[in-house]
């Protein structure tokens, strides 16, 4: 035989088997649709978007923090309760004054009456 027809036969050889191989059934699953769940858990941490620094116009104790960090907040709404004892000591004092300053008031507007019934 010469090589050119072992060559063929080889080729018409291997054809035959890859057919044989070809025609073998292969099993076919049926396309069933169902939702697909995956869910992985990372480690991460959330930064914000916008960070505002926050001043007390005056000094003193935190008595009451009414919002919790992160929370979402409107301009104008309470976020703490500040407890300032001398503060209270200075009202107290101011309001002891305007009472002072009512008394005299009160004597002045007395005397002037007195002096203009004359």
């Amino acid at each position: 035989m010469t090589g050119n027809k072992k060559f063929i036969l080889s080729t018409i050889i291997g054809a035959s088997m890859a057919q044989l191989a070809w025609g073998q059934g292969t099993e076919m699953a049926a396309v069933v649709s169902k939702p697909v769940s995956r869910t992985i858990v990372l480690p991460g941490e959330i930064q914000p978007f916008l960070n505002v620094a926050l001043r007390a116009k005056v000094s003193g104790y935190v008595d009451r923090v009414l919002v919790d960090r992160g929370s979402a907040v409107k301009e104008g709404e309470l976020l703490i309760e500040l407890s300032a004892p001398e503060m209270k000591a200075q009202i107290a004092e101011a309001e002891s004054k305007v009472q002072v300053a009512e008394g005299d008031r009160l004597q002045a507007e007395a005397k002037l009456a007195s002096l203009g019934s004359t």
